[in-house]
Formats: C-alpha cells, structure tokens, sequence
C-alpha cells in the first residue's frame, strides 16, 4: 500500500450548487468558477506531493479528509482552552468537502470516483492556521484491466 498525504492551506470550502442557465433556445448547466479553481488547487496540492504515483491509480483507492478550520475570535478562554473537544457543526457540509476533493483529484491520483472504495470526512477547530488535510490509501489489488 503507498499512502499519499498533502494539506490545502486556507479556510476549508465544499463543492456549490451547479448552476443552471436559460438563454432562449440555449439552456445547460455549468459548474461556478469558484469550484473549478478550488478543484486545480486540490489537484496542484497532490502534484506537488512527495512519493506519489506517477500515473493515475487504476486500483482501489481510500480517502481521508479533515477540515479544519479557526475558531471564532469572540470565543471566551476556557473555549479556547477545549478546542480539541468542542465539535464543528457549521457549514460547510462535511460531504460537500469531501465532493470537491474527489473532484479535484479525478483523473490526476486516481482514474475516477468508482475507483474510491472507501471515503472519510470530519471537521474540526484548530489552533493554526484553516486548512485541508488529505490522505489518500493506493492499495494494491485486482483492476479491471487485469
């Protein structure tokens, strides 16, 4: 098994909403900017990850995700002081994040979602500074290809 870790630095963000267009005998649905600019970051991050496979993983792949984000300035000290116990319940949603990441790394680490057998995600105060942590789990295994 070869275990892939990188972290995306900044406040942790879950894939929107698609959005939907109506322009006379044109209509569709497209993507926000917003999203695919987060999904090349996520997809940057693993690129520049130490001992990661060169190609894409044709076999099962895990995924662990923490997002972990500050906790708020008005909070008193004896908050601060159980950061590690107090749990985050806001937005974003937790399989929002998780959706962005695997969208982000489809194609790059791992040839598509089907090949993702297992997913975690938590949420999570921190100390430091806002962030992403990501795990990912190549196992070795049969693959379609044989």
């Amino acid at each position: 098994m070869q275990i892939v870790e990188f972290e995306i630095p900044g406040v942790p963000q879950g894939q929107r909403r698609p959005r939907a267009f109506n322009k006379g005998k044109h209509a569709g649905i497209y993507k926000p900017t917003a999203d695919r600019v987060a999904e090349h970051s996520v997809a940057a991050y693993y690129l520049a990850a130490e001992e990661r496979p060169a190609e894409p993983w044709r076999g099962p792949v895990a995924i662990e995700v923490v997002a972990l984000f500050a906790p708020p300035k008005s909070w008193p000290k004896w908050k601060w002081a159980r950061i590690g116990e107090i749990a985050y319940y806001t937005k974003p949603d937790a399989d929002n994040i998780l959706k962005l990441v695997m969208d982000g790394l489809g194609g790059i680490a791992y040839h598509g979602d089907q090949c993702v057998y297992r997913a975690a995600v938590s949420k999570a105060y921190t100390q430091y500074h806002p962030r992403t942590q990501v795990t990912i789990y190549f196992e070795e295994g049969a693959t379609k290809d044989g």
